[in-house]
This record gives structure tokens, sequence and C-alpha cells, in this order.
């Protein structure tokens, strides 16, 4: 056994030794920190401040704030800013714990809202900046007014006290995860899990609760520097679609639990989702940013503009094409409130603006300038465009791009027979339920016979469905065969 335990030994001494990481000087750390903080505030008030911002005789300074620590929800906030980050030492000393206080309370009183959870999440980052003294370290006036600012433009929810903005955001983001992947939101919508029971820390914080910090100054570092607010629906809907396989074969009952779950742990996993929400928001039509943009995070607009929204003629009308008729005539001061919600749940589509349809049905002309609805040269798909009005109509006024479809005909997509389609239309006309007039198979035969089966079969095909007003039932039927029955991608309705 001596002999044995001596030839183990001498192997293991044989073996080469990991060599040990070289390690910066403490001295050498601390500076580097500081160095990479000072960076990050600089750009970070570049993006969010400009560099007139203190000229601004609207931009009241942190500092002139009278300090009443008086609002109805004190204990709320003074609790949730003892216990933020408390996993970092900076949060956890007692100046910084009061000055957050202060922060959150004071920015209340002057937005004249009531503090919510997950202001102060979004707090920590900014105030983080002032971890490490150094003379580039940003002032409380200059940390105050980034927070502000990040709120007003990437995360406008919290001055609203029904969260109606936030509410609208979900139903976008069930609109570009019906885009997209259908599937999930099928799975979704059946087992009754809707978007505020997994997504509302992600909205409400973009990212940072449950993040760690570390991670989250590095997703918001690219926020920044992107400067699109409305990207945020596309990096969740990314998350979503990474926990593919967890989420479609999950029992009913661990599904909020694995949803819940999701988010972002790693260097890795943050390159890795990002990177997917690009390739979602370069293949998603620019309307639905623009409304996004638009209608809730009211980005570049006045609260006196109305909200962007489809044509009241129909969905599929060809004859919407105006951007300025886009706009409701609604009353303006409620933009974002309750009217709104519902108009948007009522949509029950992905709209694509007839702007949109008809820059991707003329392409750019060699020296032409790119028009702001035109897809660019390098955009990664093309739009197709199924024309669901009788042949007649068709034939007369077409957009170049279009195919003439007929859902009732299985084996002949250029056929005369006028029977079925008119008899059909006639059919959903008379309140028949909405696939009622429509067998899913049959809707997939004619998609082969029109398009082939090479396009019935590529998920990156984008279709389109554009009808008359006089299609509507028919246009919103054929979406939810299409949608919901067959679970294709990229399908979307002209209004």
């Amino acid at each position: 056994m001596a002999g044995a335990s001596t030839a183990a030994g001498e192997a293991l001494a044989a073996e080469p030794q990991p060599v040990p990481r070289r390690q910066l000087p403490l001295a050498a750390q601390s500076q580097a920190q500081q160095a990479g903080l000072r960076d990050r505030a600089a750009r970070w008030q570049r993006i969010l401040l400009g560099r007139s911002w203190q000229e601004d005789s609207a931009q009241q300074p942190f500092s002139a704030w009278d300090g009443q620590l008086n609002e109805s929800n004190q204990r709320v906030i003074r609790a949730d800013c003892e216990r933020t980050r408390a996993d970092v030492e900076f949060f956890r000393r007692p100046e910084v714990r009061a000055k957050m206080e202060a922060m959150l309370t004071c920015w209340c009183q002057r937005q004249q809202a009531r503090y919510k959870q997950g202001l102060n999440e979004v707090l920590a980052p900014f105030l983080y900046l002032q971890s490490e003294p150094s003379d580039g370290v940003p002032s409380d006036d200059e940390v105050f007014a980034c927070f502000g600012a990040f709120l007003k433009r990437f995360a406008p929810f919290f001055d609203s006290d029904d969260f109606v903005p936030l509410q609208c955001a979900f139903v976008f983001f069930r609109r570009l995860l019906l885009y997209h992947r259908p599937d999930l939101h099928n799975l979704l919508a059946e087992r009754g899990v809707s978007p505020d029971m997994f997504c509302m820390p992600w909205f409400l914080t973009l990212f940072a609760s449950k993040t760690p910090l570390r991670l989250t100054l590095q997703l918001w570092d690219r926020h920044l520097e992107r400067g699109e607010p409305p990207f945020f629906v596309f990096l969740a809907a990314a998350v979503l679609a990474n926990a593919e396989q967890a989420v479609l074969s999950a029992e009913r009952s661990q599904l909020p639990e694995i949803l819940t779950s999701l988010g972002l742990a790693s260097r890795e996993e943050l390159e890795a989702l990002w990177s997917a929400a690009e390739g979602l928001y370069s293949r998603t039509p620019a309307t639905f940013a623009a409304r996004l943009r638009r209608n809730v995070l009211r980005v570049g607009t006045s609260r006196t503009q109305q909200p962007l929204q489809p044509q009241q003629r129909g969905p599929g009308d060809p004859k919407a094409t105006s951007s300025g008729d886009s706009e409701e005539q609604a009353p303006s001061t409620e933009a974002a409130g309750s009217g709104l919600l519902e108009r948007l749940e009522q949509e029950r589509c992905f709209f694509i603006l007839p702007e949109e349809v008809v820059g991707h049905c003329y392409p750019i002309k060699a020296g032409e300038a790119r028009k702001p609805w035109q897809p660019s040269p390098a955009c990664p798909w093309r739009l197709l465009v199924l024309d669901l009005r009788p042949r007649s109509d068709f034939e007369a006024a077409r957009l170049p791009a279009a195919l003439h479809f007929d859902p009732f005909s299985a084996t002949a997509p250029h056929g005369t027979a006028q029977g079925p389609w008119a008899a059909g239309r006639r059919l959903l006309q008379w309140g028949l339920e909405p696939t009622g007039g429509l067998e899913p198979p049959r809707v997939f035969e004619a998609l082969k016979a029109t398009l082939g089966e090479d396009w019935v079969c590529d998920r990156e095909a984008h279709i389109c469905l554009l009808g008359a007003a006089a299609d509507a039932a028919l246009v919103r039927s054929l979406y939810e065969v299409l949608t919901a029955e067959l679970t294709y991608w990229h399908v979307s309705v002209a209004s």
C-alpha cells in the first residue's frame, strides 16, 4: 500500500500544475474600475442629457428639492431602498440608501405620481456611477437628471397610476410574438398565461430587476448606444423564444415558474440574446416599431399628437394610403389611456400600414433616395401580398407584387369560379364563427397552389393580406386560420 501511495504521489507531482491567473494590484484594479465608471457616466450623460441640459429652464436640479419625505407610501419607498442591490456593498451604505430614498421621493413629487416598485431598480445603476470616488464622478444633480431622462425616453410607464401604457406595451409584445412565433403565442393564450405574469419586471426596469448589476450595466450600455426605445420588446421576445423547448414541453402547472425564471444570467447569454433580438428587429415590418414608439413610448412626439393607428376603413383596404390619415381623430389628451388600450386589444391582428406595403411593392431605383417606408436594399426579407378581393377588382387595380388569392379554392388559384368565393363571402357576412367559412386544410392547399410548396414551407416568407372594406371579415378570418390553426410565421394585414 505504501508503494502504491508513493507512486500515486509521484504521478500527481508529475502533472503540470495550473498557472495562477495574474492579478492586478488592488490599486490598479481600483483605478481601472474608476476609469470604466467615468467613461460609462460620460457616455450615458451624453446620450440622455446632451451638452446643454443645465441650461434647460424646465429642468429642476435635485439639489433644489425641499427634501420632504412625506409620500403616502414612504415606508414602501424606504423598504425598497433597503433591499435594492443588497448584495453590493455600495448599496448597503446608509448614506446611499438615504440618497436613493430622497431621489425617488423627489421624482414622485415632481411628477405628481405615486411611487411604484421598480423605480428603485431603475435608479440603482445611475447611483452606482458614484461608487468609485474620482474627479469624473457624476454629481447628484447629474444622476437625478439621467434617471429622469431615462424614464421619460426608455421606460415611460411609472407616471401612469393604472399602468395603461405598460398594458399597451404588453399588447404589442403579444402581437410581435404572434408575428414571429405563433406557436409560443398560441400556447400561452391557450393556457391563460398573459405577459403581465412574467414580463412586467423586464418592461418596467428594462431587465434590471433580477439581473446581476454588472450585466445590467452592460445591457444598458448597448441599449443607450442603440438609442431605439422599442428594442426592449424585441429583447423580451428573444428571451422567450430562446426558452422555446422548456416552454413548449412544460406542464401547465410548471409554465408560470419557468417563465418567471427567464432572464439574463451571463455575458454569453446577453450576447446571444441581443443578437437574436437584432435579428427579430430586422425581420419585423417598420410599422410595428413606429406604432409602439408613437402610441406607447411617445418618443419624439408631444402629448397633443395623435396616436398612430391603422385605418378605420377595415383591415386590408388598399385605398388607405396616407400616413397623415393613419392617425386617429380621437381626443389626444387620453392618447395612452384606456381608450387606446381597448382599441389595441380589439385589433387582434399584426398590422402593416399601407405606405409600408407600397414601399415593399416599389423597390428603390438606381439613383433614387430611399423614402421613409421603403425597405433598405439590405433588408433580409421581402413582403408577399395576397390580394383577397374578387378577381375583377384585382385585375382593375393591383399592386405590382400582389398575387390574387382565393382561400375557398384549393385547386384553382387563378380559376374563374366565383361561386365559392362569393358564397364564402356571403357566409362570413351572415355572421358565422371567425373561421366558420374557412377550412384550414383547404386554405393550406390553396396557398400551395398559389405560392408553391417552397413558399408555403418557408418560415422566412412574410405574407401580407390585402382586401377591400367589404372583405374585412374574410381578411380577419383568414388571418385567424393562418396564425391560430396553421401557425404560420410572419403573417400580417394591410390596414
